[in-house]
């Protein structure tokens, strides 16, 4: 299955879904798209492998429980939660951003996290990208996707706005032009080896040959460039500037193309902080909204924010608590949709002692037609 799509949304439940609905879900599309239903059909058959995909995951406690705090990186191999947490609770970048575990398209396993350029190493990073200059070779490698994460509160990621991003990046060595090797550096016969390319290792009584990790199997070693101490590049922070879009969502997903590493891709996936009083549920907002007594018995007109400002609502008299009312066309704005903003009463009681007030309350019981308990029983 291609990455980025989110797993949830292939078998077509919310994130809080339980074992049961997984399952529901999975039987009820499975019957849909089988092959055997649709023969020929390359897209059903497309559809099929990628709920098959999403159930296999989701269904697993563990690696759902990655997934849903990970996304994507979580079901590439070689994927280190530990080290992904590391990575996490490192200081913040600009602007809010906190970059998550950069995980190539080989979904190779990155080093340890030690003290590179913004709290990592980033020779660990492109190691397993580009050939050192003092082994063999200039700088080369596949382009790498980078995802970061995007910490948004509810306000911001309804308007939208521009953060800066700063994506570690490799430069090919200005002093030997990405060889690694200093200018006339001459090939010495490798001492850790003696010139085979190969060593011995004795392991639980066996003897084992393996490449030589100091000339990488050439049996030769070179005289390192100091200005790159070896590497053929110098590491930079390369500033990126990035705009969310009016009405992301957790977990959506922004690509920036070739901003990556070697021309792989930025991505910025948003994680939305819970808001006090507003809920999102697709484009819709929910919002518990408190009023007084007077405003739900009486009846009153009162201020509701919203994405586009506060807004007049009109409250019924004889309002009870938990009544909902809409606000048509007041939700999430995103492209050309927009969802519609529901308001729910929370009836605040007054917040200090009053002696007219109790007795006021006291003589409302005659008000009630019936006990408001009748009829409650197992």
């Amino acid at each position: 299955m291609a990455q980025d799509k989110d797993l949830y949304a292939v078998l077509g439940v919310t994130r809080s879904a339980s074992e049961e609905d997984l399952k529901k879900a999975f039987r009820r599309l499975a019957k849909q798209l089988h092959p055997d239903v649709n023969p020929g059909n390359k897209s059903a058959e497309a559809r099929f492998k990628d709920i098959n995909v999403a159930y296999e995951v989701l269904k697993d406690p563990h690696k759902r429980k990655l997934y849903d705090e990970f996304g994507d990186v979580s079901l590439q191999q070689g994927f280190d939660a530990q080290k992904a947490r590391a990575w996490k609770r490192r200081p913040q970048n600009t602007a809010g951003m906190d970059d998550s575990v950069p995980f190539g398209g080989g979904g190779a396993p990155f080093g340890g996290f030690g003290s590179g350029v913004g709290g990592f190493d980033v020779g660990d990073l492109f190691g397993e990208m580009f050939q050192r200059g003092a082994r063999g070779g200039p700088i080369r490698g596949a382009a790498q996707d980078v995802t970061m994460l995007a910490d948004l509160d509810l306000g911001t990621a309804l308007k939208g706005t521009q953060l800066e991003v700063r994506v570690p990046t490799l430069e090919a060595c200005k002093s030997c032009s990405g060889s690694g090797q200093k200018a006339n550096a001459k090939a010495n016969l490798c001492k850790n080896c003696k010139g085979t390319g190969r060593r011995t290792i004795n392991a639980s009584g066996m003897r084992m040959a393996a490449t030589c990790d100091t000339c990488n199997g050439t049996g030769t070693v070179t005289d390192a460039c100091t200005a790159c101490s070896g590497r053929g590049a110098t590491e930079l922070l390369d500033t990126v500037t990035v705009r969310i879009p009016p009405g992301a969502d957790d977990g959506s997903r922004l690509r920036v193309s070739g901003r990556g590493i070697n021309g792989g891709d930025l991505v910025i996936e948003t994680r939305i902080k819970p808001h006090p009083f507003f809920r999102r549920d697709g484009l819709d907002l929910h919002l518990k909204l408190p009023v007084t007594l007077d405003e739900t018995w009486n009846g009153a007109t009162v201020d509701v924010p919203t994405p586009d400002g506060n807004v007049n609502l009109r409250v019924p008299p004889q309002s009870q608590p938990g009544n909902k009312l809409r606000l048509k066309g007041k939700g999430v704005h995103r492209g050309d949709a927009v969802g519609d903003l529901y308001v729910e009463l929370d009836v605040r009681l007054p917040d200090r002692d009053d002696a007219a007030f109790a007795a006021a309350v006291k003589a409302a019981e005659r008000a009630y037609t019936r006990p408001v308990r009748q009829g409650i029983k197992l």
